[in-house]
């Protein structure tokens, strides 16, 4: 292979990561994250409405939350030696 080959092919140049537009600026997380505030209230809303609906059902679940709950005491040893 020779040198002959690649003369015609550009430079490599290094990629400039600095922003592209006058004034621009890298943003931070919290700037990134306040672009998407409106995605962000509708999955905090979401979030809400998954703990009040799964709160719904584990309260309607016990019987409405009004009744205590039964303990049942297994019979002690002696109590079954005498059956």
């Amino acid at each position: 292979m020779s040198q002959d080959e690649f003369r015609d092919l550009p430079t490599p140049q290094p990629l400039d990561r600095r922003p592209s537009g006058p004034g621009e600026r890298s943003s931070s997380f919290f700037d990134r994250l306040l672009e998407h505030r409106k995605l962000l209230a509708v999955l905090v809303g979401i979030g809400f409405l998954l703990a009040i609906a799964s709160g719904l059902l584990l309260w309607q679940g016990d019987g409405g939350g009004g009744a205590e709950p039964t303990l049942e005491i297994p019979p002690s040893l002696d109590e079954l030696a005498q059956q």
